[in-house]
């Protein structure tokens, strides 16, 4: 079994001259990579190419690398998390239709809990974790119940045009759902929320976070 020669088209080799000494080499199959540039850019690489084959009289079969996940998202949870089997699972779920970054994260647990969420040094902490990946990712996954507290200064950190999810409005729903489930709902009333914490030097640290206005 006889295989063939495949050379791969570029920049250095786009030419007609030097695809006719490919060709009379040997080569019978060419590969097109795509994930750096439209085919529409590639189209004068094509024609020196067919150009090349007239000439020598031979055919060269196409094989053309398409461009993998145009979506890429980063997910910043803590360090434990990523390392359950459950995140690995959710990550290979979603193979086939983004590129999963994991970006672990977890002095930002501490400084959510210290209250320090624009200052200084979280925003240089965030560019050291998350300026490598500024306005190179889509979206980014709030995967702690911390993070959302700090979603300024992560946003600030991968750029203005990011989408940042978090897990808030599901377990707000969730919520709601076991609460009518229960009964303990009572319509046409807004109730009461009432805060507890099993360190209640936290509680004002909880409340002033819980006061923060939503961004959306």
């Amino acid at each position: 079994m006889t295989g063939k020669l495949y050379g791969t088209l570029g920049p250095a080799c786009a030419d007609t001259d030097t695809l006719r000494a490919l060709l009379r080499a040997g080569m019978r199959g060419v590969r097109l990579n795509l994930s750096h540039g439209p085919l529409a850019e590639r189209a004068p690489w094509l024609e020196s190419l067919r150009r090349a084959e007239t000439a020598e009289g031979v055919s060269c079969e196409l094989l053309i690398d398409l461009q993998g996940p145009e979506l890429r998202v980063g997910a910043l949870f803590a360090p434990l998390t990523l390392r359950e089997e459950k995140f690995v699972a959710l990550m290979h779920q979603c193979a086939g239709c983004a590129e999963i970054v994991p970006l672990p994260c977890l002095e930002l647990v501490e400084f959510v809990e210290r209250g320090e969420l624009d200052s200084p040094a979280l925003t240089a902490y965030l560019a050291r974790q998350l300026g490598p990946y500024a306005g190179r990712v889509d979206a980014a996954v709030l995967g702690c119940t911390h993070f959302p507290f700090a979603r300024r200064a992560i946003r600030a950190a991968l750029g203005g045009n990011v989408t940042l999810y978090d897990g808030s409005d599901g377990t707000a729903r969730e919520t709601l759902r076991q609460l009518v489930r229960r009964g303990w709902v009572r319509g046409g009333s807004h109730g009461a929320v009432t805060l507890e914490n099993s360190l209640p030097s936290e509680l004002p640290l909880s409340r002033r976070l819980l006061a923060l206005p939503r961004e959306d």
